[in-house]
């Protein structure tokens, strides 16, 4: 059985509020392939500094940690920057 109508919920109730009380935070998508069991959730932040100190908060860290659990590999976290505006 898929787990990710299980993440996509506790992204929706849990990790996105979260997310909401950061300085910084601009919005994050969920994105998912329910037979394949693979997520990704992107998130934006007005600035590199902003994304760098919401890493320190331990309750989203653990929201993070609790929705990787809900898939069979471990999740990998990769930062990009955009440069410029659309």
């Amino acid at each position: 059985m898929s787990m990710v109508p299980k993440a996509r919920t506790h992204f929706r109730q849990f990790l996105y509020p979260l997310l909401l009380q950061q300085t910084g935070f601009v919005g994050a998508r969920f994105l998912s392939e329910t037979d394949c069991r693979q997520a990704l959730i992107v998130t934006v932040w007005t600035s590199e500094a902003h994304r760098q100190r919401a890493d320190l908060n331990s309750d989203l860290q653990a929201a993070f940690q609790q929705l990787s659990d809900c898939f069979a590999c471990q999740s990998q976290v990769i930062y990009c920057e955009m440069v410029g505006q659309i």
